[in-house]
């Protein structure tokens, strides 16, 4: 644990783990780092960030815009290495042929709202590789100021 050294005090990380089975996806998800699915033109993030400010946005006393300019948007609520132990949200979701799944760090959604993440998908639903480097390019242009990462993955049909 980072915790075990003082110079890591404090550090720890996000994780997404992702498990294709047939038609389902079976989610390991800790941190902020978010999974989406792009399904007909519309994205659906399938995990919940463990941070304060969505504890915030839950009960009501954020909305997701005042959530986004938070100063406390950067705490978070569970990660992996701050403890020797840590709490995983696991889930399943059935899958379709031609789904795309966006797994991104907070690098992406802080700097690029999910409307123009959509939009990017929607444009670019042929050429993965294509809508990888325009998330990034799109990321840095609105000021980059966290690592970014992005890996997009489509279904297939059985």
């Amino acid at each position: 644990a980072a915790s075990d050294n003082a110079e890591y005090k404090g550090m720890g990380t996000t994780v997404v783990a992702v498990l294709l089975s047939g038609p389902r996806i079976h989610i390991g998800h800790v941190g902020d780092s978010r999974l989406y699915c792009f399904r007909q033109d519309r994205l659906s993030k399938l995990t919940r960030d463990h941070s304060l400010v969505q504890d915030l946005v839950d009960r009501g006393l954020y909305t997701e815009e005042q959530a986004r300019a938070a100063s406390v948007s950067h705490i978070l609520t569970r990660s992996v290495g701050l403890k020797a132990q840590v709490e995983i949200d696991a889930l399943t979701a059935e899958l379709q042929a031609d789904d795309l799944l966006l797994v991104c760090s907070d690098g992406l959604t802080d700097m690029v709202p999910d409307w123009q993440i959509r939009e990017i998908l929607r444009d670019h639903a042929n050429r993965p590789g294509t809508a990888v480097t325009k998330l990034i390019e799109t990321a840095n242009y609105h000021g980059g100021r966290d690592n970014i990462s992005v890996i997009l993955a489509q279904a297939c049909a059985d």
